[in-house]
């Protein structure tokens, strides 16, 4: 095989696995807000991804752990609400689907780095699903991820629809605590990135 067609074979090969990751980056949920089917592989976190594992995560007893622990999602808003008006914290709630890839990316690139799981623990961190109706009404949440920050009487601070880059995430939680103790915000960095979400 000559120089020229090894290379073309190359760039031939590079194109079908870049097509290959775009459509499944853009599999989630179509504009009707129907969810589709997305690829095991794109599903694969580190932490549980519909309400039932979550549940079962936190009756599981401990077990060898990486040096990071993930961030301790929480099922029942009612009761993170008043753990955070007990502790006097901001509560975290996170809108998610186990068949979402932008879903898949926010919690493999940006939940499961170190710096946004310890800005996190200032937070109670509650994962609601599509599944969940008086959720979903309460807070009128349509796109998946969505996150919102709520006050301890369930108002919402702010909230956030879509993919997020850590550095975007970081910062987007850090202004939710300035806001809510009245300082000034940080500016959120623009990277040149498109924020997606379904």
């Amino acid at each position: 095989m000559s120089k020229k067609s090894k290379g073309l074979s190359i760039l031939a090969a590079t194109i079908v696995c870049t097509i290959g990751l775009v459509v499944t980056l853009c599999q989630g949920t179509d504009q009707d807000g129907a969810e589709q089917a997305t690829p095991s592989a794109v599903k694969q976190t580190a932490t549980p991804t519909s309400k039932a594992q979550t549940e079962a995560a936190s009756a599981e007893p401990d077990q060898a752990k990486a040096s990071v622990e993930p961030i301790a999602w929480q099922s029942d808003l009612d009761g993170a609400l008043a753990q955070a008006e007990q502790d006097g914290r901001l509560v975290l709630l996170e809108y998610t689907s186990d068949r979402c890839a932008y879903c898949a990316r926010m919690e493999n690139d940006t939940l499961s780095r170190p710096n946004i799981i310890s800005a996190a623990q200032q937070f109670v961190p509650v994962r609601a699903f599509p599944d969940d109706a008086e959720i979903k009404t309460r807070y009128g949440l349509n796109s998946t991820p969505s996150y919102l920050v709520l006050k301890p009487d369930g108002d919402v601070l702010t909230d956030y629809v879509g993919y997020r880059p850590p550095e975007v995430f970081l910062v987007e939680l850090e202004n939710a605590i300035r806001m809510d103790q009245g300082k000034p915000l940080k500016k959120v960095p623009t990277t040149g990135f498109k924020i997606g979400g379904t």
